[in-house]
């Protein structure tokens, strides 16, 4: 174990591209092809959704100068030109320009100006219909932010669509989840894995012992979490062919994590929370949410506490789970550690979405680990969507105690000791 304290993010320049972005509101969207998987999304003539010029502060600016070329006045000219041939649907008209403005950068000029270019460009192509094309600049701006931005994941699941490649569209829907959970994301990849069952359906009405699509049709249904369906599935296939080595592993598995996972109501306020069984050992499932002195909502915004639980000082975490269950010591978090593989715990523990710059988990166990972030008695906080870090009721002296924390970064689930002034989630196991 180690004295260290938690580490702190510091946003970097993506980070601020990824703020602008998500101030720009709707996509439009809802072109001819997305009809046929049922989508309803935007009207083409509301707001694009340009990325936009960065804005920088003057110190900003004078880091920056010293380290990285700046865009051309050509660049400038005929970025602008494009993005007045867009809102006038001259598409053809908006790719030349965006694709002068992307020829007139210099070596080494801000990437932030190239995604701007590629991804406005890509937008033209997809509302020309040129989908193979959009689909290369979106990817380009893929490679330019390093994956960090969901935008162009969006838009290369819009141009999937439209090529009626649904898995890969699902794929790179799920990318801009993991990036930024946007409900309206989660609604569309709800709505491609109807399509996908209504083809499969359809496939299985004109043969009925064809075993693969009753795989497939599972395989959705058990994404969608529609579990007694996609059990249904499985065991259909394997009625045509006994033998189905896949039916089967997704079978068992299913049912293990079925059988392992169920909710109970916390008495002292009527919240429902999942738990779930690994090994022998029974934890919640999510970090726990309870309301009392001694605890905050991250940023002080109950709608993080929703998705994250709230955060507590030493002496409230010690009491605060409900009847029944309790703050696990170092030694149970030990066994539930080991259990998943001391070298890729945090891996199997994390849940498969809300972790930023991809560091999502495989959540084999259920387990569902989020990134709640930490805070101080300062009033300050920090990490959300980047680390998680949970007491344990195990102390070190009268001034430190043990905490387990997973990070983006990494697949450990680390002990830390830390000073008792901080404040951090709370997952508690039966008694």
């Amino acid at each position: 174990m180690s004295d260290e304290e938690p580490e702190m993010k510091e946003p970097g320049r993506l980070d601020r591209i990824s703020d602008t972005l998500g101030t720009l509101g709707s996509i439009a969207s809802a072109v001819k092809g997305l009809a046929e998987v049922g989508v309803s999304l935007y009207q083409k003539g509301q707001e694009l959704g340009f990325i936009g010029k960065k804005e920088t502060t003057s110190s900003e600016s004078e880091t920056t100068s010293n380290v990285r070329k700046t865009t051309s006045s050509e660049f400038d000219k005929y970025y602008a030109l494009g993005k007045v041939s867009y809102d006038t649907e001259d598409y053809e008209g908006a790719i030349e320009s965006f694709t002068k403005a992307i020829e007139s950068t210099e070596a080494g000029a801000d990437d932030y100006d190239l995604i701007n270019a590629h991804y406005c460009r890509g937008r033209a192509f997809f509302f020309k219909e040129s989908y193979d094309m959009a689909i290369e600049d979106f990817k380009m701006c893929v490679v330019l932010s390093k994956g960090e931005l969901e935008r162009p994941y969006y838009m290369l699941a819009l141009s999937f669509i439209e090529k009626g490649n649904y898995a890969v569209a699902i794929k790179n829907l799920t990318k801009a989840i993991e990036i930024e959970g946007s409900a309206s994301y989660y609604d569309l990849r709800v709505r491609i894995y109807d399509k996908v069952i209504s083809d499969y359906t359809e496939a299985i009405r004109v043969n009925p012992n064809d075993v693969e699509a009753y795989c497939n049709r599972g395989n959705a249904y058990n994404e969608k979490g529609d579990c007694d369906k996609a059990i249904a599935d499985y065991e259909s296939a394997l009625r045509i062919d006994p033998n189905h080595s896949d039916a089967q592993e997704a079978l068992d598995d299913l049912k293990r994590k079925k059988e392992a996972s169920f909710t109970f109501t916390d008495p002292r306020d009527g919240k429902v929370y999942k738990a779930v069984k690994i090994g022998d050992q029974v934890w919640m499932a999510e970090n726990l949410n309870f309301d009392c002195k001694g605890s905050k909502c991250y940023g002080n915004d109950p709608k993080n506490a929703e998705k994250y639980g709230r955060l507590y000082d030493r002496e409230t975490a010690k009491k605060a789970c409900p009847s029944g269950w309790h703050l696990p010591s170092e030694k149970e978090w030990d066994e539930l550690v080991n259990f998943a593989g001391e070298g890729t715990a945090g891996k199997k523990l994390k849940a498969k979405s809300g972790w930023s710059k991809n560091g999502n988990g495989t959540n084999e166990y259920g387990f569902s680990a989020l990134p709640g972030g930490i805070g101080d008695s300062d009033g300050s906080f920090d990490n959300v969507g980047y680390n998680g870090y949970w007491w344990s009721a195990s102390e070190y002296n009268s001034s430190y105690a043990y905490i387990r924390s997973m990070k983006y970064s990494g697949d450990r689930a680390s002990w830390s000791l830390i000073s008792k002034h901080g404040l951090f989630s709370v997952r508690c196991v039966q008694d």
